[in-house]
């Protein structure tokens, strides 16, 4: 979709005209090719570091509140889950967006419970998320590696090591 590596002015032209409401109410619609094309659109639009906070600053809660509910979903296909760990492995990789991660511990628990998922797909995708996080180079990066080590992720990311 054109939002793919789309400079600030063209990601701002698609939310005006789409309308962010509009946006987030095509999450749930029945058909899944459309949530698949959303999240899609979601995530490119959720690229480069700047964008990110920007976008996140201005509607990060209502993002959230759109995505959390289809990884807690029982009936949402494999590939729709990954493509919403995609959106959330987008906003870790931004720079203050990542506190929307960070600071929702049941989002943090499920990408644990992702990353030990039978779907080598949505492990990779949930792992992604983490790597983000955790960035070495990134300011805060040591207390948010021992916030998710507190919580176990290490020794998840250990077990996949020896995981077949």
């Amino acid at each position: 979709n054109m939002a793919y590596q789309a400079d600030d002015v063209t990601k701002n032209k698609i939310l005006e005209v789409l309308g962010p409401d509009q946006l987030f109410n095509l999450l749930d619609d029945p058909d899944t090719q459309v949530t698949m094309k959303t999240l899609g659109l979601m995530r490119n639009l959720l690229s480069g570091r700047e964008d990110i906070d920007r976008i996140m600053l201005l509607h990060g809660a209502r993002v959230m509140e759109s995505v959390k509910p289809i990884l807690d979903s029982e009936t949402r296909t494999e590939d729709v889950k990954e493509q919403a760990l995609c959106v959330i492995a987008n906003i870790a990789n931004g720079s203050t967006a990542k506190e929307f991660v960070m600071g929702d511990e049941s989002l943090l628990k499920r990408l644990m419970q992702y990353m030990m998922n039978d779907s080598v797909k949505l492990q990779m995708a949930a792992t992604y998320c983490v790597s983000n996080l955790v960035w070495s180079t990134e300011e805060g990066a040591v207390e948010r590696q021992q916030k998710l080590r507190d919580l176990g992720v290490q020794k998840l990311l250990q077990s996949l090591l020896t995981t077949s």
